[in-house]
């Protein structure tokens, strides 16, 4: 009788997680929405260009009040999500930057944000690229800037 309720048990477990499987993908797959995971996309974009030096990065787990964003940025922070920036700690103009907004209709002035920042930094204009995708903005700074934007829009999907 043990044996018969265990087993009983185990087939309601195995299909309640695949009926809860299945919302979840239908559910995203129906959805316009953009997503990506902030750690995973900020180790791979860095890891796309193998000259960068030693980068520090903040991100918003650490920057609550959004401070040291501030100190890159002058978007008004409360229209972030997420956030990682990379930038290089001597101040040479190396940076890779993403921010994932709560609406992306703030998109544009994000970008316009980040460009003035990229001139005050004297980043090389040939070296240097601000791409969107969905409600993520990816701020680019650095020798292979076009293998770490390939590497931004492969991870946000």
């Amino acid at each position: 009788m043990k044996k018969i309720i265990a087993l009983l048990l185990a087939v309601i477990s195995v299909t309640a997680f695949t009926a809860c499987s299945n919302n979840s993908q239908n559910g995203s797959s129906q959805s316009s929405e953009v997503f990506a995971d902030m750690f995973e996309l900020s180790q791979k974009m860095l890891k796309a260009d193998d000259t960068l030096p030693i980068m520090m990065t903040v991100s918003n787990d650490e920057d609550k009040d959004g401070q040291k964003f501030r100190q890159h940025c002058d978007f008004d922070f409360s229209k972030v999500k997420s956030y990682f920036w990379s930038y290089e700690e001597t101040g040479k103009p190396y940076e890779i930057a993403a921010v994932e907004l709560k609406d992306s209709s703030d998109t544009e002035a994000l970008k316009a944000s980040l460009d003035k920042h990229l001139t005050s930094i004297g980043a090389d204009k040939n070296n240097s690229e601000i791409v969107s995708k969905g409600n993520y903005t990816a701020l680019i700074a650095c020798n292979q800037k076009d293998k770490v934007k390939e590497t931004f829009e492969i991870l946000v999907k």
